[in-house]
């Protein structure tokens, strides 16, 4: 039974492949994958939070969230110019490791810091760090494409997609238990241990991938490829390697007078909404509902169970009804979930019930919005429509992470979480209607 059910295993992730290249490429693409599971079920879940425990304010909160998209911004342009002169593979492997090194900081803090001071390092550290990630993230969509031929990309990323769902999620759980039977701040120091483990073995996997028979001709126009990259809970994975590339050439302000600009202005509306409220998340669970990190985690996991089970049949509903109208959808449901989060400090189980929901809500709009923008965006300038996409994308998370407390501070996290609420639906109707 055991060697039947690995065959079937090894027959579905490497089934029809013939070149011991590309196997070996598969293989470690699905092994960095599942390693960065565990980075993303410890460290990065549960990053926030720990500053929530160590009383920071809301704009500190906010701060976190903000500073990926503000480095971004600021280094999209040089990090696309500066990718076209290296090899792309020593590029990725260099990035990972010299991004991913500073989360050994992260365990050292309570040994250096008061609690206070550790905020300040961490948002210090993040500064840092997401310089060499930026060209991580930009390089590893690149090095994706080249490494597995298009026939193969739709398979391994679905894969790699569920590796992640549901390592994450298994993690989050362990990393539940660890919290509640350690004392604070030893139990975070453990989780952050773990996702500095899982960061380190998923570089060490990503200097075994290797371009695919890729020539000359095609290296100097990886701007027209579809590119792939690591998913997140947060739209910036499978997008933005190939946004930031595009972002080699110069904006195009006539894009905008047609219909894209409408399709552009309501996805900025939808991020804004989206990530206005993520800041908010960690400071009301911890301060208002007062949840254990076992309950947080429970939470995590259940969204990330649902987000893998969806995602299994968002691509049936796709071909009935459209990109279009399954991102809206999703991102209408989406707006339950910070309804029920508000809610939830009458009941608590509604926590619970807002995890799953949103965890089928982001399935849908993770799967659809990508290839929704593509269908309005033609092929043969395609760099220049999505860096547009990606220029609001970034501006929406750092306006929406450094807004969001704010917000919650005048008019109290539940009133808040509602608004919030109502503008994801408000949204979600807006791109089914004019979308």
């Amino acid at each position: 039974m055991t060697n039947k059910l690995i065959s079937g295993i090894n027959s579905y992730l490497f089934g029809g492949i013939s070149q011991d290249k590309l196997r070996r490429n598969f293989y470690n693409l699905y092994l960095d994958i599942s390693w960065f599971g565990i980075l993303n079920g410890s460290t990065l879940a549960f990053l926030t939070v720990y500053a929530a425990r160590l009383k920071a304010s809301g704009f500190e909160i906010g701060l976190i969230n903000a500073i990926p998209a503000f480095v971004n911004l600021i280094f999209t342009l040089p990090t696309g110019k500066w990718l076209s002169l290296f090899p792309i593979e020593k590029t990725v492997v260099i990035s990972a490791f010299s991004s991913r090194i500073f989360y050994l900081f992260l365990i050292l803090l309570p040994w250096l810091f008061s609690a206070s001071n550790q905020i300040t390092a961490i948002i210090v550290l993040l500064v840092i760090m997401s310089i060499p990630n930026t060209i991580l993230a930009v390089g590893f969509s690149v090095l994706f494409s080249e490494a597995v031929p298009n026939e193969w990309r739709g398979k391994v990323a679905g894969i790699r997609n569920a590796l992640l769902s549901l390592i994450t999620m298994v993690t989050s759980i362990i990393c539940g238990g660890i919290l509640v039977n350690t004392k604070f701040p030893s139990g975070y120091q453990i989780v952050f241990a773990m996702g500095f483990m899982g960061s380190i073995l998923s570089s060490i996997h990503l200097l075994w991938v290797k371009p695919f028979e890729v020539g000359h001709s095609d290296r100097n126009n990886r701007n027209e490829r579809d590119l792939t990259s690591i998913p997140d809970r947060t739209i910036n994975g499978s997008t933005k390697g190939m946004l930031i590339t595009g972002m080699k050439t110069a904006f195009s302000f006539h894009i905008l007078s047609g219909s894209y600009g409408r399709i552009i202005l309501l996805l900025f509306v939808f991020h804004l909404f989206q990530y206005l409220p993520i800041p908010v998340f960690p400071l009301y669970s911890v301060n208002t509902l007062l949840l254990s990190d076992q309950e947080i985690s429970i939470g995590n996991a259940l969204f990330f169970l649902t987000v893998f089970l969806g995602a299994l049949r968002v691509e049936g509903l796709v071909s009935k009804i459209g990109n279009q109208k399954v991102t809206a959808f999703g991102t209408i449901f989406m707006g339950l979930y910070p309804a029920l989060i508000a809610l939830s400090k009458y009941w608590i189980p509604l926590y619970y019930v807002a995890s799953i929901i949103g965890g089928f809500a982001w399935a849908m709009v993770s799967v659809s919005l990508l290839n929704y923008l593509l269908e309005k965006v033609p092929s043969k300038d395609k760099p220049s429509y999505l860096a547009w996409y990606n220029l609001v994308l970034n501006a929406a998370i750092l306006v929406g992470a450094l807004l969001g407390p704010v917000i919650g501070g005048i008019v109290g996290f539940a009133p808040a979480l509602i608004i919030f609420a109502v503008g994801r639906i408000v949204a979600g109707m807006s791109i089914l209607r004019w979308g």
